[in-house]
């Protein structure tokens, strides 16, 4: 769950104040809500006078692709400004099915130990990229979590 504070620094003429007021909270389910929420807000209003915060409630499941692979991850916590998140790898185990239709159980140890979790970064190209790297690397996927392995390597 994000929650997104819309904040003001206009009075009610429209004049620029020196003080950041809450004008309202929403509260969305998927980071792709979050973006269009934000989107909206602000082509409906200048950005002049207007600013937003997110804040992360709970873990978001996340999955990293690498080729024909992908990782399951946690996303621990994301900055206010929504630019910048941090995320450690699951743990899984085969739990039925068989390949390719394997079920995984997901569960995450370093919930605490800051020392595992990543940095990504969002880039201009709204892509979720490990921090350092070019934003044309293979992006975190928010949302979900999924483990799969290709036979073929």
């Amino acid at each position: 769950m994000f929650k997104i504070k819309f904040l003001c620094c206009l009075n009610a003429d429209g004049q620029k104040t020196r003080k950041w007021t809450v004008e309202s909270i929403v509260e969305v389910d998927e980071w792709d809500r979050v973006q269009t929420r934000i989107n909206l807000k602000f082509s409906t209003h200048s950005d002049f006078g207007w600013k937003t915060e997110i804040e992360l409630e709970g873990d978001l499941g996340a999955t990293f692709s690498t080729g024909a692979d992908s990782y399951p991850l946690t996303v621990h916590k994301m900055d206010k400004n929504g630019k910048k998140l941090w995320a450690s790898y699951d743990r899984y185990e085969a739990i039925g099915g068989t390949w390719p239709e394997v079920e995984y159980r997901y569960w995450n140890e370093n919930a605490t130990d800051e020392s595992q979790w990543q940095e990504y970064v969002l880039k201009s190209n709204g892509r979720w990229i490990l921090k350092g790297c070019s934003k044309n690397e293979r992006p975190l996927n928010l949302g979900y979590r999924r483990k799969w392995s290709s036979p073929e390597f």
